[in-house]
């Protein structure tokens, strides 16, 4: 199925924007990432140009032509389909890390069975108990979860398995749904010798123009 780009954009909670370009699998992979950005970068709300950056331990930065000496803290993520990158009004724009500028974004396909082979490398014991080890939907949202601690707290090279906990999965919810107590999971990053809790939301997203039509993808802030 060859599909023209699709862009979309929703609010999620505590004022975060995510904003998804999907489509075109007619072409390579790497054109596929180029073209994507680039309607990204044509597609802000306010109508500017943007570009992504990052920072010294590699955090995407947004700098707009608006205003060049201010750079807004986001989180980005991409599958072979679908390029997702969610934005916080009060992400700050500093350099360093801080408790206010934590956000994280993964998605994935929602049929990834992947997941199911390689949960013993992300999930520590305690979450391996909690995650049946036969439920590919709780196996992915586990995946994307993590990713989005990692990202949230901006260190790569930290313990996926131990550093990024899992406390309670969310429930996914449909885009532009506000989410309920239930829905919300739990999660923490350990960072600078401090543990940070998080608040993780997962969005069922069914892009019936793609290949492959649902994702799940997850907010960590």
């Amino acid at each position: 199925m060859e599909t023209s780009f699709i862009y979309e954009r929703f609010d999620g909670p505590a004022g975060i924007g995510i904003e998804l370009v999907y489509g075109g699998e007619n072409h390579s992979p790497k054109l596929w990432k180029i073209l994507a950005r680039q309607i990204w970068t044509e597609n802000a709300p306010e109508g500017a140009y943007r570009v992504i950056e990052h920072t010294e331990a590699g955090a995407p930065l947004q700098v707009s032509d608006l205003d060049s000496l201010c750079a807004q803290r986001i989180s980005v993520s991409h599958t072979a389909s679908v390029f997702a990158v969610a934005s916080r009004e009060t992400a700050g724009s500093t350099e360093e890390f801080q408790e206010s500028a934590m956000l994280g974004v993964d998605l994935e396909a929602a049929s990834r069975q992947q997941a199911l082979k390689v949960r013993e490398r992300y999930l520590s014991p305690e979450e391996l108990a909690l995650i049946p080890a036969d439920d590919l939907t709780a196996n992915v949202l586990a995946w994307t979860c993590k990713e989005a601690l990692l990202k949230a707290g901006m260190d790569p090279k930290v313990d996926i398995r131990e550093a990024l906990r899992i406390e309670r999965l969310p429930l996914p919810i449909a885009p532009g749904k506000s989410a309920g107590a239930a829905d919300l999971g739990k999660g923490s990053v350990t960072a600078d010798g401090r543990n940070y809790p998080l608040t993780l939301v997962t969005y069922r997203l069914r892009l019936a123009t793609l290949r492959t039509p649902e994702y799940l993808l997850t907010l960590a802030y």
